[in-house]
């Protein structure tokens, strides 16, 4: 597993929102803070670069995995990625949390990538040479920049953090990019 990299790097964009204590965000603590926030907001891309295909199955079957969201109505997979934005030194200034809830064959990364094994929400997977996306815009898909400095700053991203997943390996679960905060 690793990340597309030029995908996280153009989807970069900055974003005001008002949280309530009742916004899923804030149940379910991808938001620690009410009222107007700035937000770092990015597509991730998780893709299979691997030869084997990642077959994880239910979500329902797998609890080592999954939690179930009743804000979202859907499962989670604990812990599927990790964010970090570093500032110029490379120290942590932010830390932040993706909630996978379904991965699944998106689109092909590869031109050479064969067909899809047709993952999906209740049978959950990741094809060799395919993708699965997560916009921006969705909820948790964000780290909280309010009150930092303007400055030069790295987003790092890792899949799989805590390496649950089975890989082959796990030296490209990482990548960073730049990032200006004006």
């Amino acid at each position: 597993m690793t990340i597309d990299r030029d995908r996280l790097a153009r989807t970069i964009m900055f974003q005001r929102r008002y949280f309530y204590q009742s916004d899923c965000a804030m149940i379910e603590g991808c938001m620690d803070r009410t009222g107007s926030r700035k937000l770092l907001r990015f597509t991730i891309a998780f893709v299979n670069v691997g030869k084997g295909t990642l077959a994880l199955g239910n979500p329902n079957e797998n609890p080592e995995l999954y939690e179930w969201s009743a804000c979202h109505g859907h499962y989670h997979m604990k812990g599927v990625a990790r964010y970090t934005l570093l500032n110029s030194s490379g120290t942590p200034v932010v830390v932040g949390k993706k909630q996978a809830f379904c991965i699944r064959d998106t689109v092909k990364f590869t031109s050479t990538a064969g067909p899809s094994h047709g993952f999906d929400c209740e049978n959950q997977g990741l094809t060799p040479g395919w993708c699965d996306i997560y916009p921006r815009g969705l909820d948790c898909q964000w780290m909280d920049v309010t009150g930092l400095p303007r400055g030069h700053y790295t987003l790092r991203v890792v899949v799989n953090p805590g390496r649950l997943l089975p890989e082959s390996n796990f030296a490209n679960n990482a990548v960073t990019v730049p990032v200006t905060i004006q």
